[in-house]
């Protein structure tokens, strides 16, 4: 997201000549963009405008631009009320711009409907997944991450299935969903899905039957469990069991 002159004149109640002003003063904490060549159009970021919050809140007829200057080197703009003025300015959702940027931190996303389009919310849920795994593995920190990894690989498996077989009431069961999908896979391809599959998709069943216990927690009265997982193994068997719905489901748009 940027801003331009008339942006951060707007929410901070300034002329646009000020704005200007600040950028050309403190053109050294703004990227190149802030203050640009002649005939080019002015740009700011988010991080420009943390800075101008910070310039904008010291500015005065005489501005004491070094006494500014210390405090944007100690860091102080990441401080109150610089942060709130942020977040107020910020939405976390908003309609795509005219000039959308090329990746970054932008994301252009759409809901997604029932049917063949879960697929999608599926590889993306297990996608999720495998990065959270590179992480553990890399940083060695898997027992931060563990609950959402396999969370993820979870809801992964769930989407597949009804990707096939539809919501079934939005029920999380994988018992029953993965049972309706053995009946479209006889129906359809007259065969039954390898052993190593079921096992994969049970194993996660039977281990958060609900499909609750990674994002609330187990209930008082469920039992509680201490297991080993390599993750290495869970993201191979997951890398499988993609594989296999991703074939499946080329077979399946071919008939």
């Amino acid at each position: 997201m940027t801003f331009g002159v008339s942006d951060i004149a707007r929410h901070l109640s300034i002329e646009r000549d000020v704005v200007k002003k600040m950028a050309w003063h403190f053109k050294e904490y703004l990227k190149p963009e802030a203050n640009p060549s002649s005939g080019s159009v002015r740009n700011f970021s988010i991080e420009d405008f943390r800075v101008l919050c910070y310039v904008h809140h010291y500015w005065e007829d005489n501005p004491d631009f070094e006494n500014i200057k210390m405090g944007l080197n100690s860091n102080d703009h990441f401080e109150y009320p610089f942060n709130d003025i942020l977040c107020s300015v910020l939405p976390i959702f908003s309609d795509p711009p005219d000039d959308i940027q090329p990746l970054g931190s932008y994301v252009l996303f759409n809901e997604v409907r029932d049917g063949m389009e879960l697929f999608h919310l599926a590889e993306a849920y297990k996608a999720g997944g495998d990065m959270l795994v590179r992480t553990a593995i890399n940083d060695n920190n898997g027992y931060e991450v563990i609950y959402p990894i396999i969370y993820n690989y979870r809801h992964a498996t769930e989407l597949y299935l009804k990707s096939f077989v539809g919501t079934l009431d939005h029920t999380h069961s994988l018992t029953r969903v993965y049972s309706k999908f053995k009946e479209l896979t006889q129906e359809k391809f007259r065969a039954n899905p390898s052993e190593w599959f079921e096992s994969i998709v049970k194993t996660l069943d039977e281990f958060d039957p609900e499909g609750t216990a990674f994002r609330y927690g187990t209930r008082e009265d469920q039992p509680r469990y201490e297991v080993f997982v390599d993750l290495s193994v869970l993201r191979t068997k997951m890398d499988l069991l993609a594989t296999a719905f991703q074939e499946l489901k080329y077979n399946y748009e071919r008939i």
